[in-house]
């Protein structure tokens, strides 16, 4: 199973001429590969996982949906056409691309390019690449 963070195009036109703009476009990114092995659940437990998840997404927002919005036999209409698994993962695999292996003022302008387009991206970005000296 994959999981994405923050993730974008970097475009060349975003790294400063001066001293030199020679760095190829790139993509930057965030991910997690979880290995295991995928065991289906019943019914009834897909729609117990359901309810749950949808009680910790909606949890925060002021105009919260319930799942009882579905009306009578909604949920039951759609658990058939859903499949449920457990992954007990056995290794995880994180992998980043945050401009780390960039010029450090190439990745400054491209960070400051991204806080308009790609907030999250460029945040990350921020918190990866923290530890740099500058060039």
């Amino acid at each position: 199973m994959i999981f994405n963070g923050p993730h974008g195009y970097i475009s060349s036109s975003w790294y400063p001429e001066q001293p030199v703009r020679d760095s190829a476009p790139t993509w930057n990114f965030a991910v997690v590969h979880c290995h295991g092995r995928p065991v289906q659940i019943d019914e009834h437990a897909t729609a117990r996982h359901l309810l749950e998840l949808v009680d910790v997404l909606e949890g925060g927002r002021e105009d919260r949906w319930h799942m009882r919005e579905l009306g009578p036999g909604g949920m039951q209409r759609r658990i058939p056409n859903i499949i449920g698994f457990e992954l007990a993962a056995n290794n995880l695999e994180a992998k980043f691309k945050m401009g780390q292996d960039e010029r450090l003022y190439d990745t400054r302008s491209a960070i400051d390019a991204l806080r308009v387009t790609e907030p999250a991206l460029a945040e990350t970005m921020v918190r990866h690449n923290a530890g740099r000296s500058g060039e």
